[in-house]
C-alpha cells in the first residue's frame, strides 16, 4: 500500500472522533481553508450503514484553529481524501507552511471524574441553538476561574474536546472566541484531586454559561461558601439573563453537557435542556436551591397564588427565589429529596411535563416569543477568537488578560494573533505610541471611535523611512494643526494665519520659519499670560494654578501628548530633554527672555542651538564609547585609560582636575564643530576628521592630539586605526540622521510651549474674570475649562483622523 504521509497516518490512527488543528498566526486564511475542509468532509460518502460525518464550527486556540470531525468512516481512501483536502486547502489559502495536526478529543477527562461541585448556570433569552451568550458573562466566568492568578500562569482548557494549557492572559480570549463560534469550551484551574474552579460555555439545545467550584477536598462549608459567591454573581449579572440556577452536584461530569440529570425529567418532566433553551422565560427545567426568574415566571406564579410573596425582586424584570437552606441541597443531605419535592409543589405552575412540551413550543412560536432563527456562528470573528466587536469597550488602562474591556493596542494584538500585550510587534512603533496615548487621553465616547482603527493598525510595522515619515507628519500636525487654534483663541491671529500658510514643515526652510513663528508667538502669549495673572491680584496664584490644570487636561484630551510622544519616539532622551529645558527657560524666565530680545537671536535660535549641541555631544560620546567597546573586545587594553595616562604624561601633572578641565575644553571644541556641521551645506562631511581637527586647536588641543598619537603607539597602529574607524562610523550614524531628529525635537518643543502658553492665557483670563465677578474657585475652574473646550473637542476629532490617515497612506505618500 506504500508509505503514508504523516498526516494521513495520523488520520488512520485517529478513530471516528478527532480534531484537525492548524497552528498558524494567519488565522483569516487558515479559517478559509478549514471551512473548505469542513464542507468537503461533510460531502464524503459514508460506508453502508455508517453515519454521515459531522463537522463542528471552527474554534480558536491561542496558537491556531481547530475543527472537530465526528463519525468519519475509517476507510483508508476516505482518510486519504481528508488528508489531501487539508493539504490542498491550506496551500490554496496561502498558508501551506502552517502546521496541520490530528488531535484527540478526550481532554480534561480527569475533570469529569472530579467529585463535589456547586454549579451556576445562566441562560439567555430563549433562542434554542441560536442563543447568544452575553460577553460580560464570559468576562465574569473567566474572572471566577483565574481572576486571582498572574497573567503568565497557565490554566487548562478544553475546546471541542481538545485539551490545552494556555497563559491566563489568553484563556478568556479563547472563551470569547468559542462563544462567537458557538463552540463548547471548558476551562479549569486548581487540582482535580483537591479543589478546582471552572467555567464552561455550552451550545446545542440550551446555550448557557456554567461557572462551578468545589472538588473532593472541598468540605460542606466550602461548598456553601462557593454557593453564596455564585449567588452574588447572579445578582451582578441578572440583567439580560432569562433564567439562572445554582445547584449542588455530585461531580463536574455534566458541567459542559447541561441539565442532563435533573430529577424532574425522571418524574416525567419535559426535557430540561429544551425547556432551558426554548422556554426558560416562562417555565423552569427543575427546582434548585436558588433560581433567578423573570416577569414571565412571576405572571404564572401570581395566577397560581396572587397573595404569596414570590421571592426577592432584583429589578422590574427579575427576582430571585431560594428554596430551603443551601445545606439542605448538599449531595450528602438527608432532606434533599424532601426539599425538592416541596419545591415541585411550590413551583408546579412553572414545571412543564413531557407530554405538554410540543404544545408549549408551538404556542411560544405562534405568539412570536420564540426565536426560530438559524444558527449563524461568527466562527470566532474570522478566527481571531474575538467576541462580537460591538461588545468590546476600549479602555484607557492596560489589562492583565483578554476580555471585553481592552486598550486599542490590546485589541490590535488580539486581532493580529499575538499574545496578550499592549505593545504588539505587528504595529508601527510610531503608531503604537500615538494610538496608545490617544486611548488614554481621549474622552470615553471618542475613545470608542478607535475600535475600528485597531484592526487597521495590524501589519503597519514598516522600515525606518516610513516611520520617520509618520513622525514628521505628526510633527507637522503639532505645528500647523495643533498650535494655530490655540494661538488664534489667545488673540495671536497673525501668527496663527502665518502657520496656516506654511506648505509643510517637512521642508527644512518651512521648518525653520515655523520655529521662528512659534518662538515669537511664545513670547507674545507669555506676556499676555503674565499681564492676566498680574491683573488677578490676590487671586494670581490661584489663576495660575487653574490655567495649568486646564492645560494639562487639554493636552491629554486633545491628542497633544499622544502626538508629542509619537514624534519623540526613537529620539535620545537627552536630546528631547535639552530642547524642552531650553524652551522652558526662554519662555518662562524673564531674565533669559530679556537677553534674547536684546540680542539678534530669537527664541527659536536658542532652541536650535541647544538641540544641535546636545546631539553633537551625544554623537561624540557615542563615538568614543564605541571605540572603547571595540578595543576592550579585541584586546585587554582600555582606550580611555591609555589616552588618559598619555595625557598625564604630556602634561606632567597627575592632578585630575587639570586633566578633566583640558578634556572638557577639547570636547567642547569638537562638539561645537559638529553642531555647526550638522546644518552646513557641506556634502558628506567627514565628521570625525573635522571634529578631531577642531579639538586639536590651542594648548589643550595640542596636548590632547599628542596624547592621541602616543595612544596609537601603545595600542599598536592596526588596533588603534581600526578603533578610530569604528568611532568614525558611529559618529556618522548619529549625525547623518541628526537634521531630521533635531528638526522633530525643536518643532515639538516650540509647538508644545506655544500651544501651552496660549491655552493657559485663554483659561487664565476666563478664570480671572469669573473670580473678579465674585465667583468661587470651582466656578473659575469651570470657566477656564469652558473657554478652551471647543478647541479641545475639535483637535481630539482631528487626532483620530490623523491616526486613520497614517494607517491608510502608502509609504511613499505618508
Amino acid at each position: 500500500m506504500g508509505t503514508l504521509d504523516p498526516l494521513h497516518a495520523k488520520l488512520n490512527d485517529a478513530g471516528e472522533h478527532f480534531a484537525v488543528f492548524v497552528a498558524t498566526t494567519e488565522t483569516t486564511r487558515a479559517l478559509e481553508a478549514l471551512r473548505a475542509v469542513a464542507a468537503e468532509t461533510e460531502l464524503l460518502a459514508a460506508v453502508p450503514g455508517a453515519t454521515r460525518p459531522r463537522v463542528s464550527p471552527i474554534a480558536p486556540l491561542p496558537d491556531g484553529l481547530v475543527l472537530r470531525i465526528d463519525d468519519l468512516s475509517t476507510r483508508v481512501d476516505t482518510r486519504r481524501r481528508v488528508a489531501q483536502s487539508i493539504r490542498r486547502e491550506l496551500d490554496d489559502a496561502g498558508v501551506g507552511d502552517a502546521i496541520a495536526d490530528i488531535l484527540p478529543v478526550d481532554g480534561l477527562h480527569d475533570l469529569d471524574r472530579c467529585r463535589r461541585a456547586v454549579v451556576l448556570r445562566m441562560f439567555p433569552s430563549p433562542a434554542g441553538a441560536a442563543g447568544r451568550l452575553d460577553p460580560e458573562w464570559i468576562d465574569v466566568a473567566a474572572d471566577w476561574v483565574f481572576g486571582d492568578q498572574r497573567p503568565e500562569s497557565t490554566v487548562r482548557l478544553r475546546v471541542l474536546g481538545v485539551e490545552r494549557s494556555v497563559r491566563a492572559a489568553e484563556a478568556a480570549g479563547v472563551l470569547h472566541g468559542c462563544a462567537s463560534a458557538h463552540v463548547w469550551c471548558d476551562i479549569v484551574t486548581g487540582n482535580v484531586e483537591t479543589r478546582v474552579r471552572t467555567a464552561s460555555i455550552s451550545f446545542g439545545a440550551a446555550p448557557h454559561v456554567a461557572i462551578a467550584g468545589g472538588g473532593p477536598r472541598c468540605d460542606d462549608d466550602g461548598l456553601v461558601a462557593r454557593f453564596e459567591l455564585l449567588r452574588g454573581v447572579v445578582r451582578e449579572l441578572h440583567e439580560g439573563c432569562a433564567y439562572a440556577c445554582v445547584e449542588f452536584e455530585t461531580s463536574f461530569a455534566d458541567l459542559g453537557t447541561g441539565l442532563s440529570n435533573t430529577e424532574w425529567a425522571l418524574e416525567g418532566g419535559a426535557a430540561p435542556n429544551t425547556v432551558a433553551g426554548r422556554l426558560c422565560d416562562r417555565f423552569v427545567p427543575d427546582v434548585f436551591a436558588y433560581q433567578l426568574l423573570g416577569s414571565g415566571h412571576l405572571a404564572k406564579l401570581r395566577v397560581a397564588d396572587p397573595t404569596r410573596d414570590w421571592g426577592q425582586p432584583l429589578s422590574d424584570e427579575a427576582f430571585e427565589l431560594s428554596l430551603g437552606s443551601p445545606v439542605d441541597w448538599l449531595p450528602t443531605s438527608e432532606v434533599r429529596g424532601d426539599v425538592r419535592g416541596d419545591g415541585w409543589d411550590l413551583l408546579d405552575a412553572l414545571l412543564l411535563r413531557g407530554d405538554a412540551l410540543a404544545d408549549e413550543l408551538s404556542r411560544a412560536a405562534s405568539e412570536g416569543d420564540l426565536s426560530q432563527r438559524e444558527v449563524v456562528p461568527t466562527e470566532a470573528a474570522a478566527g481571531h477568537g474575538l467576541p462580537e466587536l460591538d461588545a468590546i469597550v476600549i479602555d484607557p488602562q492596560r489589562h492583565p488578560r483578554r476580555g471585553t474591556r481592552l486598550t486599542v493596542l490590546e485589541l490590535a494584538a488580539w486581532l493580529a494573533g499575538e499574545p496578550h500585550t499592549d505593545s504588539p510587534s505587528s504595529v508601527s512603533p510610531v503608531l503604537r505610541v500615538f494610538a496608545g496615548h490617544l486611548g488614554v487621553g481621549l474622552d470615553d465616547s471618542l475613545r470608542q471611535e478607535l475600535k475600528p482603527l485597531a484592526a487597521r493598525l495590524v501589519g503597519t510595522a514598516a522600515d525606518d523611512e516610513r516611520e520617520q515619515a509618520r513622525a514628521l507628519r505628526l510633527t507637522d500636525w503639532l505645528v500647523r494643526g495643533h498650535a494655530p487654534p490655540w494661538l488664534r483663541r489667545a488673540g495671536l491671529t497673525e501668527s496663527a494665519d502665518r502657520l496656516d500658510g506654511l506648505a509643510s514643515i517637512t521642508d527644512n526652510t518651512d521648518l525653520v520659519r515655523a520655529v521662528d513663528l512659534l518662538g515669537n508667538a511664545i513670547v507674545t502669549a507669555g506676556r499676555r499670560l503674565e499681564i492676566t495673572t498680574a491683573i488677578a491680584g490676590e487671586h494670581a496664584d490661584l489663576v495660575d494654578q487653574i490655567s495649568w490644570d486646564a492645560w494639562e487636561e487639554a493636552a491629554e484630551r486633545s491628542g497633544w501628548i499622544a502626538a508629542t510622544e509619537a514624534v519623540l519616539h526613537g529620539i535620545p532622551a537627552d536630546l528631547a530633554y535639552a530642547a524642552d529645558q531650553r524652551v522652558v527657560e526662554c519662555s518662562r524666565d524673564p531674565r533669559i527672555r530679556a537677553e534674547l530680545e536684546a540680542s539678534s537671536r530669537g527664541l527659536g535660535d536658542a532652541i536650535w542651538s541647544a538641540a544641535l549641541h546636545e546631539i553633537a555631544a551625544a554623537a561624540w560620546r557615542g563615538a568614543w564609547d564605541a571605540t572603547e567597546d571595540f578595543v576592550h573586545h579585541e584586546s585587554t587594553f582600555s582606550m580611555r585609560t591609555a589616552l588618559h595616562r598619555s595625557l598625564q604624561a604630556s602634561v606632567g601633572d597627575d592632578d585630575e582636575v587639570v586633566i578633566e578641565s583640558m578634556l572638557d575644553e577639547v570636547d567642547t571644541a569638537a562638539r561645537d564643530a559638529l553642531a555647526h556641521l550638522v546644518l552646513s551645506d557641506e556634502i558628506e562631511p567627514d565628521y570625525w576628521k573635522q571634529a578631531v581637527e577642531a579639538a586639536s586647536i590651542g594648548e589643550a588641543g595640542n596636548l590632547w592630539r599628542e596624547s592621541l598619537d602616543e595612544t596609537r603607539s601603545i595600542l599598536g597602529a592596526t588596533l588603534f586605526d581600526d578603533a578610530i574607524d569604528v568611532a568614525r562610523a558611529e559618529l556618522h550614524r548619529w549625525l547623518d540622521r541628526a537634521p531630521q531628529l533635531v528638526g522633530r525635537v525643536v518643532a515639538a518643543a516650540v509647538a508644545r510651549e506655544a500651544s501651552g502658553v496660549a491655552a493657559r492665557a485663554v483659561s487664565a483670563r476666563a478664570a480671572a474674570e469669573r473670580l473678579a465677578r465674585g465667583g468661587s474657585e470651582e466656578e473659575a475652574e469651570a470657566a477656564a475649562s469652558e473657554a478652551i473646550e471647543p478647541i479641545v473637542t475639535a483637535l481630539a476629532t482631528e487626532a483620530i483622523a490623523i491616526a486613520d490617515e497614517l494607517v491608510s497612506r502608502e509609504p511613499s505618500t505618508v
